[in-house]
C-alpha cells in the first residue's frame, strides 16, 4: 500500500510510504491490522520516500454487544530530520501531529460523515443566518440556502449560501467546515448557480471549476506560562497552550485560466 500523511499546513514536509498491510480476524467479534514499511517496492523508487517508514503499527477492531466497536491503535513511525518551521517542531515533536490520537479523531469523524450521509432525518435546510466556525458574529451578507449535518459537532456541516451583491447575482457559496478532537478547518469556494443546481438534481460535478480557500487550526502543544502574579495559588498549570492558524486565499485574475 502507498500513503501521503499530511498535515493542514504548508509549512510541514509530506510524507510518504510504503507498506504492507496484514489483517487477521480473531473470533466472531476480533480483527487485527498491522502495517510495516516494506523497502524497494520499485525499481527506481523516489529516495525521498525512504525518509518516512512505519515500523509495526495497527490496530485492534474489537466488536461491541451495543453495536459500537472499541479500538486500540498504535502507530510507530521512523522518520528522517526535515526542515519543518519552528512554529510546528513542538507538534510534531509530541507525536499527535502523525501519531494514533490524530487517527482516532480522523476514523470517528468520517464513521461520523458515513452515519449522516446514510440517514433520512438530517435537516438540509436552515432558514437561520449562517454562523461560521464558533464565533459569535452574523454576517448579513451571506444567507443559507441549504445545511447538510455530517457529524454530532454543530461545526461538522456542509452549507450552500447566498452572497448579497448588487453587481452578480449568479453565484453561491459552497462551504465546507470539520472539527474534531485535534483540528478544525473552514473551506469556502464561489460556484455558479446554474452549475450547482445541476449537481444537486443529481447531474456530475466534475465539470463544476471551484478555487477553494479558508483555513485550518491546530494546537501548537506549547505549556502555558503561568502568571507571574496571581490573586491565588494555583495548584496546577494549565498545559493546553494555544493555537496554531493557516489561512488560504485563492483569487481567480483571469477566466481563462480555469480548468475545464
Amino acid at each position: 500500500m502507498f500513503a501521503e500523511l499530511q498535515m493542514l499546513t504548508p509549512l510541514v514536509p509530506t510524507r510518504q510510504v510504503y507498506f504492507a498491510r496484514y489483517c487477521k480476524r480473531f473470533g466472531a467479534q476480533q480483527w487485527v491490522i498491522v502495517d510495516v514499511s516494506v523497502d524497494k517496492v520499485e525499481e527506481n523508487m523516489d529516495a525521498s520516500l525512504l525518509k518516512c517508514r512505519k515500523r509495526p503499527s495497527g490496530c485492534i477492531i474489537q466488536e461491541s454487544s451495543n453495536g459500537h466497536c472499541k479500538v486500540i491503535w498504535v502507530e510507530h513511525l521512523e522518520c528522517q530530520k526535515s526542515a519543518i518551521h519552528a512554529l510546528y517542531r513542538t507538534l510534531i515533536g509530541s507525536s499527535l501531529a502523525f501519531g494514533a490520537r490524530h487517527w482516532m479523531a480522523t476514523l470517528q469523524l468520517q464513521c461520523e460523515r458515513l452515519v449522516f450521509f446514510m440517514a433520512t432525518n438530517v435537516p438540509t435546510k436552515d432558514s437561520t443566518e449562517t454562523k461560521l466556525v464558533a464565533t459569535k458574529y452574523y454576517f448579513d451578507h451571506l444567507k443559507s440556502i441549504a445545511n447538510l449535518a455530517k457529524g454530532q459537532e454543530h461545526g461538522n456541516v456542509v452549507t450552500i449560501q447566498t452572497i448579497k451583491s448588487k453587481e452578480n447575482n449568479t453565484m453561491w457559496m459552497l462551504q465546507d467546515s470539520r472539527t474534531n478532537a485535534f483540528e478544525s478547518m473552514v473551506v469556502f469556494a464561489p460556484v455558479d448557480i446554474t452549475g450547482m443546481q445541476s449537481v444537486t438534481a443529481g447531474y456530475d460535478s466534475s465539470n463544476i471549476a471551484t478555487l477553494p480557500s479558508g483555513f485550518s487550526i491546530l494546537p501548537d502543544r506549547l505549556e502555558s506560562r503561568p502568571s507571574l502574579i496571581t490573586s491565588r495559588h494555583k495548584k496546577s498549570i494549565d498545559v493546553e497552550g494555544g493555537s496554531l492558524l493557516t489561512i488560504a486565499f485563492q483569487i481567480l485574475t483571469n477566466n481563462s485560466r480555469l480548468p475545464n
